[in-house]
């Protein structure tokens, strides 16, 4: 096995001044310059020595930083904000390190591909190639605010057990507060998800700027996409970005959509015709950072189950020691697209996103004569057979809906992620279930699922959710993607508009996108509610500004389908 030598906290200078750290691996053994891969991290780079000898052992000189304010980098932690420009200082720095043949390659998950992302829209000299997984295009709706709802599971945990956490140990007395978070995190869901207003979220310290000031930044100050946000995302910008990207995702990952626009935006508008022909996209049945053939209470064979550092080696040997030119000199194993079929658990290739194939089909909502009914047996159909009923449930934001796994992050179970039976779920007065007819031969879908939902609601804000579910021969009901909207921002996520109690209003849900194969004797199905609780906040229907209140009412909330408004579950059919 190759000898790996380690020079630890070697300290790099951003034009500021502040000095950054890193531990630089070499292969021992290493004659020749080597190209770089580069890590930059908010989570200790000493918990990632077996990532760095890895990828020296592979014919890299590897570089694990860490980021601005957190562990042995100088400066304060500020999510997002000056990764862009300590993201390219450390490029071109990594590029003039003893060993290296001046290309690097930026590599991450989450928000170690975010700083990248934010470095490579810049345009180091020195950046030849990224390979980013599990990352979002925009911050406001894929990380904080999907479609104006605040994801209320994901960013306090994320922050509980890893980010606000480890920033306060570098205080006086800092581990007290750290202990403190720890505790928080570990009772979550029994003490804190249900916590009003946010703008006093205790478990985070409001009072205490040094902790996370950013957190309430965003529910007082930025609870709309305003510049803020739009400064910080990557859509519009993927022109800037003038290398090839290795885009990996989950289907059951918090950032699935962002990862898929990520790639679409590259292909279509990539720096140069190499960003554009070179990148490639992988979906997996994986959630966050997760690389098993096994998630949730699904099996999905061995051939699920890709380690993400693995396709690192991978793609950048060929980035780097193939000399591939176009697409047309890659190898025929080696397409645009690689996506995992959930259902029949097979492995598919398309030259794009979604299959060039795909049909969009609107399966139409029906109540079938019955309303309001904690058994779900409205149905969906191609056609709408007649003017039915509207469909009435009652929204208490006291009794939210629970989620049961989705397409989350990123610590079960404090978290909810993955597949699960969705049986308890339907069986709630709340959640209306439209179900199709058993089908008779397999039916496959892969791309992006949306939901025309025609509805009104009695209150001025509410939030509306649907989910994508496979009704199994054996009575269980898997979820294989969800989404929600909220009301006020149906229109724009850049200003709130009131509701009219009681008028109809159109609303486009999308659930994000998928690839599933319903077998024989199968059906499809599709809930509707308005809650998908820790998931996301509970929209407390009051109108109020988000996180200010404690505030909470029942509404009625009607589903209309009929010819005049055809609510529909549109999916894409291959």
């Amino acid at each position: 096995m190759t000898e790996v030598t380690i020079d630890h906290d070697v300290e790099a200078l951003m034009r500021d001044g502040v000095a950054l750290r890193a531990d630089v691996y070499r292969p021992e053994s290493a004659v020749d310059t080597l190209p770089v891969l580069l890590q930059r991290m908010p989570y200790d780079k000493s918990l990632f020595v077996e990532l760095g000898r890895m990828y020296a052992r592979a014919g890299y000189v590897a570089v694990m930083q860490d980021v601005r304010g957190q562990f042995r980098s100088d400066g304060v932690w500020e999510p997002f904000i000056h990764e862009g420009a300590d993201g390219y200082d450390t490029i071109e720095w990594a590029a003039t390190l003893p060993g290296s043949d001046g290309r690097v390659g930026a590599i991450g998950t989450s928000y170690q591909a975010a700083s990248a992302w934010q470095a490579a829209v810049l345009k180091p000299p020195s950046l030849k190639g990224m390979a980013c997984a599990v990352t979002p295009a925009d911050y406001y709706d894929q990380w904080v605010f999907p479609s104006g709802a605040f994801s209320l599971s994901f960013n306090t945990t994320w922050l509980l057990r890893n980010i606000a956490s480890s920033a306060a140990r570098r205080l006086p007395a800092g581990d007290v507060i750290a202990e403190g978070m720890t505790a928080a995190y570990e009772s979550i869901a029994e003490s804190w998800y249900r916590y009003l207003p946010l703008r006093e979220f205790p478990p985070l310290l409001p009072d205490d700027g040094r902790i996370a000031p950013y957190f309430f930044d965003w529910i007082n100050k930025h609870p709309t996409r305003d510049d803020y946000w739009k400064q910080l995302s990557l859509r519009g910008r993927h022109s800037q970005v003038d290398v090839p990207v290795l885009n990996v995702e989950g289907w059951y990952d918090v950032f699935l959509a962002g990862g898929v626009e990520n790639f679409q935006s590259m292909m279509a508008t990539g720096g140069t015709d190499t960003a554009k022909q070179q990148s490639q996209l992988i979906i997996g049945p994986w959630g966050h950072n997760a690389w098993s053939e096994e998630l949730g209470e699904v099996e999905f064979g061995p051939s699920a189950a890709k380690a993400f550092p693995t396709m690192v080696i991978d793609w950048f040997d060929k980035l780097f020691k193939d000399a591939h030119t176009s697409r047309a000199d890659q190898a025929a194993g080696d397409p645009a697209v690689s996506y995992f079929s959930m259902g029949d658990c097979t492995w598919r290739s398309s030259a794009a996103w979604p299959p060039p194939n795909t049909a969009i089909v609107p399966y139409l909502l029906h109540s079938g004569g019955h309303a309001n009914s904690a058994e779900g047996d409205g149905c969906l159909v191609p056609e709408l057979p007649f003017a039915g009923a509207p469909d009435v449930f009652v929204y208490d934001p006291s009794n939210p809906v629970p989620s049961v796994g989705g397409q989350g992050c990123c610590y079960a179970p404090q978290s909810p992620i993955g597949p699960y039976d969705q049986r308890s779920i339907e069986q709630r007065s709340d959640v209306l279930v439209y179900t199709s007819g058993v089908l008779t031969t397999p039916l496959e879908i892969a791309g992006p699922v949306t939901v025309d939902l025609y509805a009104a609601s009695a209150c001025t804000d509410t939030d509306f959710t649907a989910k994508l579910v496979d009704v199994q021969p054996d009575g269980r009901v898997i979820n294989l993607c969800d989404g929600i909207v909220r009301a006020r921002y149906r229109n724009s996520l850049e200003a709130g508009q009131p509701l009219i109690p009681g008028k109809i209003e159109h609303y486009t849900i999308d659930l994000g996108p998928t690839a599933y194969v319903f077998g024989s004797g199968h059906r499809f199905g599709l809930e509707i509610s308005s809650s998908n609780f820790p998931m996301y906040d509970r929209n407390p229907n009051t109108g109020d500004d988000f996180g200010q209140s404690s505030r909470l009412r029942t509404t009625l909330q009607t589903i209309h389908h009929d010819p005049a408004n055809p609510s529909a579950l549109n999916l894409p059919v291959q």
